[in-house]
């Protein structure tokens, strides 16, 4: 991941100065037209990840938590610890719950599909990791069963 950044920076770097040379660093859209491609760099070299998760909801929003994981897609944000480091880190996630309800009959847990997008993803998110997700209070918390192709 930190060569990956290094090679974007490295690529900006070239934007940035085949710009400046062809309309000069004094030029007024210069700034702004150099900001915009390291911006657009940066979003296209962000990994992209989707992966099956086992979710079982929050005790304190049972009911609410069950209806935004039953069905439908939601925005969340996803907290999980990076495997190197042991530190907590946050990601906006993509969530899709299972049409067909609860993981087995009787059971509170739901089976549901995360789409994930960034640089350190892979690192807190591999078969068995484990998850807390967020969306205004804890829904509930998720363990990482399969990487799904994109």
């Amino acid at each position: 991941p930190a060569a990956d950044g290094a090679a974007t920076s490295a690529r900006a770097a070239r934007v940035c100065t085949a710009h400046e040379s062809i309309s000069g660093p004094g030029h007024p859209s210069a700034a702004v037209d150099v900001r915009l491609r390291y911006l657009w760099l940066v979003v296209v070299a962000m990994q992209r990840f989707k992966y099956q998760a086992l979710v079982t909801p929050s005790a304190d929003n049972d009911d609410d938590a069950r209806a935004k994981l039953s069905s439908g897609s939601h925005r969340m944000v996803l907290r999980a610890v990076n495997s190197e480091t042991r530190r907590s880190q946050v990601f906006s996630a993509l969530v899709d719950g299972e049409d067909d309800g609860p993981f087995k009959a009787g059971s509170p847990q739901f089976m549901v599909t995360l789409r994930v997008v960034g640089d350190d993803v892979s690192d807190c998110f591999g078969i068995g990791s484990h998850f807390s997700l967020w969306l205004g209070s804890n829904i509930g918390r998720g363990i990482v069963t399969r990487r799904l192709l994109l």
